[in-house]
């Protein structure tokens, strides 16, 4: 639950940033719910209940509220000082996927 929780905190700042920088035909292919979508169905596709599938759903969405802004530059601000971009491009920090976070991925 921790990990979904801490994921969906992040993606509330690694969305817009993506949204920013990505083509427009790969906002919904790479973060959030789609990245969520993806593991969640391996994890039931391994023997998870459909009741554990659904908790870590309803964690997700109880946390994920993106707080999208009127002003375009106070969100690339916000970008640039988190580093995002270069978090995206490196798979790391609050831009690695839930795919590549334990438990849900093992080194």
């Amino acid at each position: 639950m921790a990990t979904i929780k801490q994921y969906a905190l992040d993606m509330m700042v690694v969305v817009p940033c993506w949204y920013m920088g990505a083509p427009e035909n790969l906002w919904d292919t790479a973060y959030s719910k789609s990245d969520l979508d993806k593991v969640l169905n391996e994890y039931a596709s391994s023997g998870a209940s459909r009741q554990q599938v659904d908790a870590l759903r309803k964690v997700f969405d109880q946390t994920f509220k993106p707080q999208w802004v009127q002003d375009i530059r106070e969100a690339a601000r916000k970008c640039h000082r988190a580093n995002i971009s270069a978090k995206i491009g490196e798979l790391d920090g609050p831009a690695r996927p839930l795919s590549l976070r334990p438990p849900f991925h093992s080194p």
